[in-house]
């Protein structure tokens, strides 16, 4: 789970794709709760034997965030089991110049990073970045930002995100 979340490793990933049943299964699992406007039909290596497989993959950001929300809350998983996602989101590697560079060092940033690889004609066609953040005051904000089909490169995709994140903290800081 530390290398699939922290960093993120597409063979652990695909091992436990696997291990929970398959994509079909971890569908369903996030389906049950509640979540909608997303599909799991694909594995790392499916997506990177044809970059197209990439699109069967999808999810809008406020999906993202209802799901992250409902892991959080202990809705989804508890325990030693929430416990350690938790931990492998807040060391996260990957990234740091997207939403870690938008949110002050000092902010604790729980995050999962994503990128694809880019189509022939050089279209990235996912680059992505979500998690949480928790204020001095308690409060937890959830940021989930996906950009798709990019013809930017990796650095600019990255400085869109850091600056997103950047304006949510903001806001959050001026309106508590």
């Amino acid at each position: 789970l530390r290398y699939t979340i922290s960093q993120s490793d597409n063979n652990t990933c695909d091992m436990l794709i696997d291990f929970a049943g398959g994509p079909a299964a971890v569908d369903s699992c996030v389906r049950r709760a509640g979540i909608e406007d997303f599909a799991v039909t694909q594995t790392e290596h499916t997506m990177h034997l044809d970059p197209q497989n990439c699109y069967a993959n999808y999810s809008s950001p406020s999906a993202v965030v209802r799901l992250m929300q409902a892991v959080y809350d202990g809705r989804i998983i508890t325990g030693a089991y929430l416990d350690a996602l938790l931990r492998a989101m807040f060391a996260t590697e990957t990234g740091p110049d997207k939403l870690r560079a938008g949110i002050p060092a000092e902010i604790p940033l729980g995050h999962k990073t994503g990128s694809s690889d880019r189509t022939p004609e050089g279209v990235k066609i996912g680059d992505n970045d979500a998690g949480f953040f928790v204020l001095p005051d308690g409060r937890c904000c959830y940021l989930a930002v996906l950009i798709r089909d990019s013809r930017e490169d990796d650095a600019t995709n990255a400085r869109m995100i850091a600056r997103i994140a950047e304006a949510v903290y903001e806001e959050m800081q001026a309106n508590p």
